[in-house]
């Protein structure tokens, strides 16, 4: 048999598809383990926050003074930033869960679903980041132009 010592390991698409009820590894479990108090924690904080948001929200909205034009508009701001703040809580309350059915019956499966939801936070926390970024360069834009038409009209 003539083999390459040096060829690397291969494998079928079968291989490699299969997700099946493996064993997880202790080292996997106690490492998820450890993160879902963190997990929770950070999920429960997302969850305060949004109840702050949207109490603040009506505040100003309620308590609007007189003389403060947009209050209500600002009030609405705060509500809907606490409208999109539940999506994050929701998916780490929902990996937090899902590390727990993890560290109770250890399988390939339970810790695929917990990936997918640790997957799904981080994507929409990217998607966040992306389009605030791209609103940020807007308003410096805007911020940049009100000033130079300034600057124009009064010279």
């Amino acid at each position: 048999m003539n083999t390459n010592p040096y060829q690397p390991p291969t494998a079928s698409y079968d291989d490699r598809a299969q997700t099946g009820d493996g064993e997880v590894p202790p080292e996997i479990v106690e490492a998820m383990r450890q993160t879902r108090p963190w997990v929770l924690f950070l999920g429960v904080l997302g969850f305060l926050s949004v109840g702050l948001m949207a109490l603040l929200g009506l505040g100003v909205m309620v308590a609007n003074p007189k003389g403060m034009p947009g209050g209500g508009a600002l009030g609405l701001v705060y509500i809907l930033l606490g409208v999109l703040y539940v999506v994050p809580a929701l998916y780490l309350w929902r990996y937090g869960g899902r590390i727990g059915t993890l560290v109770q019956f250890p399988s390939m499966d339970a810790l695929r679903d917990a990936l997918v939801q640790q997957k799904s936070f981080w994507r929409f926390s990217g998607i966040m980041v992306a389009v605030l970024m791209g609103i940020y360069f807007l308003v410096i834009l805007g911020a940049m132009a009100y000033g130079v038409m300034n600057v124009l009209h009064k010279g």
